[in-house]
């Protein structure tokens, strides 16, 4: 079965809330391993200044350690880029599916559509859902037309 263009709007839509909400999810956890290690490392020479052996000096040094192992062994920064890069090229393809000749280029921006899926890594169900929610939302579709995500769900898109 086709989908029109309505339903291509809505799944870009759709794929923009859910690459932009990753995207500021990296983006925080990144910043929060980041500053957990500036302020460990700081405070673990700080503490080696002020008195050589310093058992908060080493605690503060482990943290610093743990959180770059975070930041390395997730490739935080890679995902945040992944995402980003991802968005952006959904964010084109919107303005295309806006454009006054769309109609006419439906089997072009479908395939342009189905070349940006294919890159995107592993979806969260939970967070798609809740995406799915909230751009029924956005476009003004009545509650029964759209999946309902409970609380459980939402706990779950927001923690993975």
């Amino acid at each position: 079965m086709k989908r029109g263009l309505w339903e291509l709007r809505f799944d870009v839509a759709r794929c923009i809330r859910y690459h932009d909400f990753k995207r500021a999810k990296y983006m925080l956890i990144g910043k929060a391993c980041d500053l957990v290690v500036l302020v460990g490392s700081s405070g673990a020479v700080v503490a080696l200044v002020g008195s050589s052996g310093s058992t908060a000096a080493l605690w503060m040094a482990v943290i610093a350690a743990i959180a770059g192992a975070v930041n390395i062994v997730f490739s935080v920064n890679d995902r945040y880029s992944q995402y980003s890069q991802l968005k952006s090229r959904y964010d084109v393809l919107q303005d295309r599916t806006l454009a006054p000749d769309a109609n006419e280029r439906i089997d072009e921006l479908r395939r342009e559509y189905a070349n940006i899926e294919k890159d995107e890594p592993p979806v969260s169900a939970s967070l798609n859902a809740l995406m799915h929610e909230r751009t029924c939302e956005a476009f003004g579709v009545n509650k029964e037309g759209c999946p309902s995500i409970g609380r459980w769900g939402r706990v779950m898109a927001y923690l993975f």
